[in-house]
């Protein structure tokens, strides 16, 4: 790939994450790239938290394959509020995954194989629906992980679909639990998306209460596809 064309390729995806900041996300992101011979490297950094998930691709045949998928959380936050660390770490995940489609897309790419470590195939085990296969075996005395993840159009629409019904549940779910979380209702009441915070900012406080939506709905793991 030429230098302009990573350029532009760059700035496609960066481009297109700008555009769906707002599409019911608790937390927003920005994204770092590089290349090399072996590939692209994606960064993706969530402001608030400084969450980021690292990926390393290349083109392999028809496929795009991920070899790195490494996510690093915040400890401190997980301390202080489990339901937004929870949250923090599946929606950066799912953020990946549609950035990884909108890749495939443009590299005209229907499938993408991922051939991970343990570790880093346990950030995607929350929404293995999405995938249509995945196994384990032994690579070159290292044992990996597989997971093929379609990315036809089609794969694509069926993606956004559980995914919105996703962000939605999660927002019930953070609303329901802010009741006795004081660092989620001090974020949920004070703080502005799109600014990092100081995790003294979440130091129980007294704050008014917000008006409970619905019941704890459990984060799901949908039906495989065949």
């Amino acid at each position: 790939m030429t230098p302009s064309l990573q350029n532009h390729l760059s700035q496609e995806l960066k481009a297109y994450l700008a555009s769906i900041q707002d599409s019911g996300l608790v937390f927003s992101y920005t994204l770092g790239t590089s290349f090399s011979s072996e590939g692209m490297s994606l960064v993706l950094q969530q402001k608030e938290t400084d969450f980021t998930l690292s990926m390393e691709w290349q083109e392999k045949g028809d496929r795009l394959l991920i070899k790195s998928f490494a996510l690093k959380d915040n400890k401190q936050l997980e301390n202080l509020s489990s339901a937004l660390y929870d949250v923090a770490g599946l929606e950066i995940v799912l953020q990946a995954l549609d950035l990884l489609f909108f890749l495939a897309e443009q590299q005209d790419l229907n499938t993408a194989l991922f051939i991970l470590n343990n570790d880093e195939a346990n950030h995607l085990t929350p929404l293995e629906g999405f995938f249509k296969s995945l196994s384990s075996q032994s690579i070159m005395g290292s044992r990996k992980v597989t997971l093929t993840l379609p990315t036809t159009l089609d794969a694509y629409d069926l993606f956004v679909d559980q995914a919105e019904n996703i962000k939605t549940k999660i927002q019930q779910q953070l609303w329901q639990e802010q009741t006795d979380d004081y660092c989620l209702r001090g974020y949920l009441q004070s703080h502005k998306k799109g600014e990092s915070f100081s995790l003294k900012d979440l130091i129980p406080q007294e704050t008014k209460p917000l008006s409970p939506m619905g019941q704890i709905i459990v984060f799901p793991k949908f039906a495989k596809r065949g």
